[in-house]
């Protein structure tokens, strides 16, 4: 069974989730507004291609690839 709810409160309100959620919401609708041609520059520059990775190139693309699912 799936908990519905918790009996123990949290003391804050969590910031860094809603960031998150909002940066990609941010991503997403950048990448849609620019069309096609933008969203294919956009998984260029920052999508993660294994074999870059494996050669030591463009390690940063780990974190920006999150973004683009």
């Amino acid at each position: 069974m799936l908990p519905i709810r918790d009996h123990n409160p949290s003391a804050g309100w969590p910031v860094v989730t809603w960031a998150l959620i909002a940066l990609n919401v941010a991503v997403q609708l950048w990448a849609a507004s620019g069309g096609e041609a933008a969203s294919w520059r956009l998984w260029d520059a920052y999508a993660l291609v294994p074999a870059e990775l494996s050669a030591g190139r463009d390690p940063w693309t780990l974190l920006t690839s999150a973004f683009l699912h």
